[in-house]
């Protein structure tokens, strides 16, 4: 509902609803906070990255255009395996610093025109578009797989962190070998 209203111009309608008149400048205020909250409301502060509800948003928009381009997209979710253990026996902190770690690994390998979200606790999306055929998408895989498979030394610890990765693909008009 406060979404609703704010993409409706809650700031906007309450200050002419109380008789006040705004200028144009003062609208244009009101219309950067609200774009403000909008980016920050579909941010994870953790990582920096997309959080669910901007990941949501981002992926209707990327099918949409795949729909009409008939380009195939691929959604890879990746999970941290043993997370909740890691995180109960050495933090909270050491937990954040393999999630914002995780982040940067496979940001490495994202393309601009791809995305990648913090989906949950210690879930990733990827939306990756312009894949050639299947082949190139095991090879993302294989490398993801190779990268998300790391000793924690930096962070003090004898660990390995792993990571699970499921992929579904969206194939519309298109084809992919």
């Amino acid at each position: 509902m406060l979404a609703a209203a704010l993409r409706a111009g809650a700031f906007v309608f309450a200050a002419y609803a109380t008789g006040r008149v705004l200028s144009r400048r003062a609208r244009a205020g009101d219309e950067r906070r609200i774009e403000q909250l909008r980016r920050e409301c579909g941010t994870d502060m953790l990582t920096g990255l997309l959080n669910r509800r901007g990941g949501q948003e981002k992926a209707e928009t990327m099918l949409a255009m795949c729909r009409r381009c008939e380009k195939p997209m691929a959604v890879l979710m990746a999970d941290i395996d043993h997370f909740k253990e890691y995180n109960d026996a050495h933090g909270h902190l050491a937990g954040d610093a393999v999630l914002r770690h995780v982040a940067n690994v496979i940001l490495a390998r994202v393309n601009t025109a791809d995305t990648l979200v913090r989906y949950g606790g210690d879930e990733f999306v990827m939306l990756l578009t312009g894949l050639k055929n299947v082949d190139e998408l095991r090879r993302v895989l294989d490398e993801l797989a190779s990268r998300l498979h790391f000793p924690l030394a930096e962070f003090g610890e004898d660990v390995t962190v792993h990571c699970s990765i499921g992929v579904a693909l969206y194939k519309s008009g298109a084809e992919l070998d």
